[in-house]
């Protein structure tokens, strides 16, 4: 494959990811957003600066979606005047995406959440723009790749547990919490194995057989296998088409 075909391919799939994020910014449901992030915003919280703050940030994003195919094209035309117009236009643009997140954070500060204490807003907004984009792409990946999506979790590139269990607060819900490990790809690509034995425990007296044959299970339906899990004794076992798995 070309390179200029591998950037367009790249840029398609940035703007794709970037839709549902607008679509949610900008058809009023960013309380939906923000609720899969683990707060119940209430409505009288969304005040019109917090909602200025999202709108741009839907902004932002949508000029993203547009512009990202034109630098493409650009590139392939080998335009060099136009590549530097449109990489200026998207630095301009990631930067104000940067920002409006910023200011979303800062809104929230600034007017407080009914119902929430000062700590538990601190500790909702901290890394918010980065939770935000860490669900973007693994939402991306679950609709679009699944394949990819199972084996990165199955080394623990992406991790997906449950937050806001413990908590007494009506408005801090349930959720996913999905965190996307990028520290972890040159463990990868270098040493997957000491992946496998720090999430697993492989090898050792904690060896979680149960957690690793459920990421198997989950790799080998997204590849199109016809997979069971069944129950022997302590041990898990899974089987596959013709043959039998079990940890030992």
């Amino acid at each position: 494959m070309s390179n200029s075909g591998t950037l367009e391919i790249l840029g398609k799939e940035l703007a794709t990811m970037l839709i549902p994020l607008v679509e949610r910014l900008s058809d009023g449901d960013a309380r939906r957003l923000i609720n899969m992030l683990g707060l119940d915003l209430p409505i009288n919280s969304l005040t019109p600066e917090l909602e200025s703050s999202i709108n741009t940030t839907a902004g932002a994003a949508d000029v993203l979606i547009e512009v990202l195919p034109e630098l493409i094209n650009a590139i392939e035309a080998e335009n060099t005047l136009e590549i530097i117009s449109k990489s200026l236009e998207i630095i301009d643009q990631v930067s104000a995406f940067k920002t409006a997140t910023e200011n979303i954070v800062d809104e929230l500060n600034a007017s407080g959440v009914s119902g929430i204490n000062a700590s538990e807003l601190s500790d909702f907004i901290a890394d918010l723009a980065y939770r935000l984009s860490e669900l973007v792409i693994i939402e991306h990946l679950q609709g679009y790749f699944p394949i990819a999506f199972r084996l990165l979790e199955f080394f623990g590139i992406i991790e997906i547990s449950r937050g806001n269990t413990d908590s007494d607060n009506l408005q801090l819900t349930e959720y996913f919490i999905k965190r996307f490990h990028f520290e972890r790809f040159e463990t990868l690509f270098n040493n997957p194995g000491d992946l496998v034995e720090a999430l697993y425990g492989w090898g050792q007296d904690d060896f979680d057989s149960r957690l690793i044959i459920q990421r198997l299970a989950g790799t080998l339906r997204a590849m199109g296998f016809p997979v069971t899990q069944l129950p022997s004794g302590d041990i898990p076992r899974l089987e596959v088409s013709l043959f039998s798995l079990t940890p030992t």
